[in-house]
């Protein structure tokens, strides 16, 4: 974390954060942060982010070091785009590869009905053997959060909790794909057990809200402050009084 900060941080120079990136042998996600909302990216939320982006930052600055119960991270601002409608020139090539996504999607809708069908007469893991498929196994998530190559807050996220356990689904698509899914365990919420933890959460919650603050009252000092560093005068001034 700190050779990424030393290497990236607060840089107006956008190719650092890119040097950053190969040298660390690290991987760059590209996130559409929206004002007023969290960014969240593939493993969970990415606190500060958004607000700093909207806070100011210019195309190409990188941020200083955020860091969570989860990760460290740095973000850089590559465009802005401004609200209101926008014109079909400027939107044509993302409806265009909208379209294309969703006619990939469709069609691959009726070899997963199949695959759905064979799974719910036998088992999925047999249905998957005789079709060449590998089974992914998520861990236990809950309704806000991600699971695995199935993303989050999604149909497929959501028919996890709808779902009879041991019943394997029809096709669900989501965005970015169709899956077919069986439910193996589910732990029903007990307002018991939240109990035993909700001051610990809300002391995890108070506590990233004051980090964020802080850590937001430290890039405007950074930015605005106008300091004069004197320290080498002070110390000549202090080995002259020794001397």
């Amino acid at each position: 974390a700190d050779s990424l900060a030393r290497i990236a941080a607060e840089q107006t120079a956008p190719e650092r954060f890119d040097s950053a990136a190969k040298a660390l042998n690290l991987k760059i996600e590209k996130l559409t942060a929206i004002e007023g909302q969290p960014l969240t990216g593939p493993e969970g939320p990415l606190a500060g982010v958004s607000a700093w982006a909207f806070g100011g930052s210019q195309p190409g600055e990188t941020s200083s070091l955020f860091d969570t119960d989860q990760a460290y991270f740095l973000a850089r601002v590559d465009t802005v785009s401004r609200s209101g409608v926008a014109s079909f020139d400027e939107v044509k090539n993302q409806v265009r590869g909208e379209l294309l996504r969703r006619k990939k999607i469709e069609a691959v809708r009726p070899r997963a009905q199949a695959f759905a069908q064979q799974a719910a007469k036998s088992s999925l893991e047999t249905a998957a053997k005789a079709a060449g498929l590998t089974l992914e196994k998520t861990d236990a998530i809950t309704r806000g959060s991600f699971a695995g190559s199935i993303g989050r807050l999604n149909a497929a996220v959501g028919a996890a909790f709808t779902l009879p356990v041991g019943t394997v689904s029809q096709p669900i698509a989501t965005d970015e794909a169709v899956f077919v899914l069986r439910v193996d365990r589910r732990v029903e919420a007990s307002r018991a057990e939240f109990d035993k933890v909700k001051d610990e959460r809300r002391q995890a919650a108070l506590n990233a809200l004051r980090d964020q603050r802080v850590r937001a009252f430290y890039d405007a000092l950074r930015k605005n402050a106008d300091v004069e560093d004197n320290r080498a005068d002070l110390a000549a001034a202090a080995r002259r009084q020794v001397s």
